[in-house]
């Protein structure tokens, strides 16, 4: 294998004969003198804060329209490149963005205000008003939404590549030195961001940033890389909408009804969060199972790639514009870059590709799916986003906690009430959120696997998730009937055992990536080994 920066040299006088079937993409037989390269001036290296991507709702995204560049700056490299196909819808990217970038301030920020408006209104140093719930949920809404503009206004901005944005629209002999130098901004890059959608694998230019991304930091431990499945953070935000709709429903139920026995209160919550989740669940369900076929077709895919058939917008269009106008074959450009880091020096092109091929099927299938694969929904951005739809009731709660506390005779069974109480009226949410996506999840791959009887097993997945979620916030609110130490012991347990599930518990998952990373012969055992002097993933 080359070295990686050395590739310049590659416009090479050769000719590359391409032995193609009728199917196969058309790109030229002869080698262009355009070429790819890893090195990239230092005066086109520009890129945009981070919250230029969230800019109007993801506007950057859209596929057509002029992108605002009065952002771009000159950097000497990015903390991300993000990795997108022009396909998918801008929200789902935009909401994908929101919430790798910014779930993880927006619960820290809930949890601080949460707390001290808690504290302030046990020590009456502040009113206490049942409207103070939503100040959490507002904090929740303005950090999910706008960090990245906060956070620039105290440290200086993290930096993105964005094609649309970084590299100039309106200057083609520029977007044409940028482009061929793509590898250089990713060279420059400390992080891939992958926004995966069902094309996404099927495009070559894609495929190209990854080997790129992965080249270039061959020498690296660790080659940071996030796959960022697009319908992700729909069904986490749906899950979000779920929980803060059951939190609302049982506030407002239970200050409605002071005075009312128990049971009746019991009942009417009840009753009303039933027919929330058959209202709910079918969007969620429907959500969840997409996802699913997206992690079961990119398995799929990455098994089953061949260069040959990705697709390329000037091969699409048969290498003409409408109005007439020749367009260079990228296809042929990528081809040559590939041809030059992989295979043996005595190799063909087809030899070549054949041997990008295999290590697509081998170790990028590895690397890819390694950083999605494990979990179908990423346990931190769940807790992020979800947990902290029960965050804010932390200000009604904690009043409670210490004004019981506070009637206690020793400081012990102070804190050991205090805990009960926070636990039985606000903490029980949490294992309850994490065993309900645990049903969910396991119902969305077992309808796909058995769906012989789809509405029989629409209705049992739905009994299974409910049943769950009601055992396990039963669990955590009436063990306080039986031992002071119980509501503790049944929290921690709970929890653990929650995550433990969503974390390890997903065989069908497993199975599906062990299929997808199939055993590599001795001829690419061979390639791989004579790669790895300058390549390791």
């Amino acid at each position: 294998s080359r070295d990686v920066d050395d590739l310049d040299g590659c416009a090479m006088a050769c000719v590359f004969e391409i032995a193609q079937s009728d199917d196969s993409p058309v790109v030229s037989p002869v080698r262009s003198e355009r070429s790819l390269t890893p090195k990239v001036p230092d005066a086109l290296v520009r890129g945009v804060p981070c919250r230029c991507l969230l800019a109007g709702g993801g506007r950057p995204f859209r596929a057509f329209g002029k992108a605002a560049t009065r952002h771009v700056r000159q950097c000497s490299g990015y903390n991300i490149f993000v990795s997108h196909d022009w396909q998918t819808s801008r929200w789902l990217k935009y909401a994908s963005l929101l919430v790798l970038l910014n779930s993880r301030a927006a619960a820290l920020a809930t949890l601080v205000v949460s707390l001290a408006l808690g504290l302030l209104v046990a020590y009456e140093v502040w009113p206490n008003y049942s409207w103070l719930v939503s100040i959490g949920y507002l904090t929740f809404a303005l950090f999910f939404l706008f960090w990245q503009h906060i956070r620039d206004i105290f440290w200086a901005p993290k930096l993105a590549f964005l094609d649309k944005l970084c590299i100039p629209q309106d200057d083609e002999e520029v977007k044409e030195k940028c482009i061929l130098g793509l590898a250089g901004f990713l060279k420059r890059s400390g992080k891939l961001v992958i926004l995966f959608s069902e094309s996404y694998i099927g495009r070559l230019w894609c495929i190209y940033e990854i080997t790129a991304f992965m080249r270039m930091h061959s020498s690296q431990v660790h080659i940071d890389m996030q796959t960022v499945p697009v319908v992700l953070p729909l069904l986490i935000l749906l899950h979000a909408a779920w929980w803060f709709a059951v939190r609302l429903l049982t506030f407002l139920i239970w200050q409605t009804s002071q005075g009312s026995s128990t049971t009746n209160v019991l009942a009417v919550v009840a009753v009303g969060l039933a027919v929330m989740f058959l209202i709910t669940y079918p969007l969620q369900a429907w959500v969840g199972r997409r996802l699913t076929k997206n992690l079961q077709s990119l398995s799929r895919q990455l098994r089953e790639f061949d260069v040959h058939e990705s697709k390329c917008s000037c091969c699409s269009a048969g290498h003409e514009r409408p109005s007439g106008e020749r367009i260079p074959c990228d296809r042929d450009l990528i081809y040559q870059r590939l041809a030059d880091w992989y295979g043996n020096d005595d190799d063909d092109l087809q030899g070549r590709l054949e041997s990008f091929n295999k290590a697509v099927r081998t170790q990028f299938a590895d690397r890819i799916l390694s950083t999605w694969a494990e979990q179908s929904i990423p346990v931190k951005g769940f807790i992020c986003t979800v947990f902290s739809m029960n965050t804010p009731f932390l200000i009604i709660r904690i009043p409670d906690a210490i004004g019981q506390a506070q009637q206690q005779p020793s400081a012990t069974l102070a804190c050991i009430v205090a805990i009960n109480v926070l636990i039985v009226g606000w903490g029980y949410i949490w294992p309850a959120m994490l065993f309900y996506l645990w049903a969910c999840k396991t119902m969305w791959t077992l309808t796909l696997q058995y769906n012989q009887w789809p509405i029989l097993i629409e209705v049992g997945a739905a009994a299974f998730v409910l049943l769950s979620w009601g055992i396990v916030a039963g669990a955590c609110v009436f063990s306080v009937l039986f031992r002071w130490w119980a509501p503790l012991v049944v929290f921690v347990v709970v929890m653990a055992l929650g995550l433990y599930l969503l974390r390890f518990f997903t065989l069908p998952m497993k199975r599906c990536r062990k299929n997808t990373v199939e055993k590599p012969s001795a001829e690419c055992a061979q390639v791989v080994r004579d790669d790895m002097s300058s390549f390791s993933i």
